[in-house]
């Protein structure tokens, strides 16, 4: 059977929001979704803040996230149980160390596939090729940063689509000027070292999941090869932009401020499943309840990478 395939090795999966703005009805589908699956095949849930762009994370955004989850009564088995404790023990931004070394020991194992690059987002424009590939600079905070480089023809077929990795990305800063991981290489070694081995994301971040996919073979993150990836629709405002968390107005503070009930977003997911009548589904419970939605929902939309 199909589910047998897919279900049998969802171990882990993770509810991981940035706190770079306030949660918007997207984020909390894609929360519901991530609950849902995971509940309904055993697997566990970890609550993983992804505070890797220090510039942009904000305590207020990091209590949003609390309130949020417990205002939809969605629960998780790992991880922080409240902001203090977010921040004393589970911060990307007391892991750079940590996650530093761990590249500076792939930089070391794979010296021609790295560089340090002292062109600034102004210069670069865009996608970015390389021009300081071969002038050998240092790094240094403020001035460098640390770049993989991904050659020409170089991409990933996942499902059935192929992504061209040189002509999205380019070659990308896996350490930042300003002393810090990228999110691309932070987000990677944590599903790694924690075997996360289920991703339920938005249709925006294929892409993403692609060059990820590409960074483990590289790196030999054979636990994140085996992962089951699960890519769903993205919400649109009424002028059909995708929801942003720079868009106050899409917030779900104001609801929770007017005493809204979170059944739309329950219903909303529900629709996406495949539920015929979506309408009635209106708390965690009704959701899991759709058993046989939800294993159509990940048969139809669950990916792997193809390692043959």
């Amino acid at each position: 059977m199909q589910r047998a395939f897919y279900f049998s090795m969802c171990n882990l999966t993770r509810i991981a929001p940035t706190p770079s703005g306030f949660i918007h009805t997207g984020n909390a589908i894609n929360f519901i979704l991530t609950y849902a699956l995971a509940r309904h095949t055993n697997a566990k849930i970890e609550l993983r803040i992804d505070d890797i762009d220090q510039n942009r994370s904000k305590d207020i955004y990091i209590e949003d996230i609390f309130e949020t989850l417990e205002w939809l009564r969605l629960d998780w088995d790992l991880g922080a149980i409240d902001k203090n404790d977010f921040l004393k023990n589970y911060s990307f931004i007391n892991k750079q160390k940590t996650l530093f070394e761990a590249i500076s020991s792939l930089w070391h194992k794979n010296p021609d596939i790295f560089y340090i690059c002292k062109c600034s987002r102004k210069k670069i424009g865009g996608i970015y090729h390389g021009d300081c590939i071969k002038s050998k600079l240092k790094l240094k905070k403020g001035e460098s940063a640390l770049r993989l480089h991904i050659d020409k023809n170089t991409g990933i077929t996942l499902g059935n689509k192929y992504i061209d990795l040189y002509s999205i990305f380019g070659d990308i800063a896996l350490w930042q000027k300003e002393d810090f991981c990228s999110y691309q290489f932070a987000s990677l070694f944590a599903d790694e070292k924690h075997k996360t081995n289920l991703i339920v994301r938005g249709d925006d971040l294929f892409n993403s999941t692609a060059l990820q996919l590409y960074m483990a073979r590289l790196f030999g993150f054979e636990n994140f090869l085996k992962t089951t990836f699960v890519h769903h629709a993205l919400i649109f405002d009424k002028s059909g932009l995708k929801l942003s968390k720079s868009n106050s107005s899409s917030a779900l503070l104001s609801w929770r401020k007017n005493g809204k009930k979170p059944n739309e977003l329950f219903q909303k997911a529900a629709q996406m499943m495949g539920v015929r009548e979506f309408w009635k589904i209106n708390t965690k419970e009704d959701i899991l309840a759709c058993g046989n939605e939800l294993e159509l929902f990940l048969k139809t939309n669950g990916q792997r990478l193809n390692l043959a």
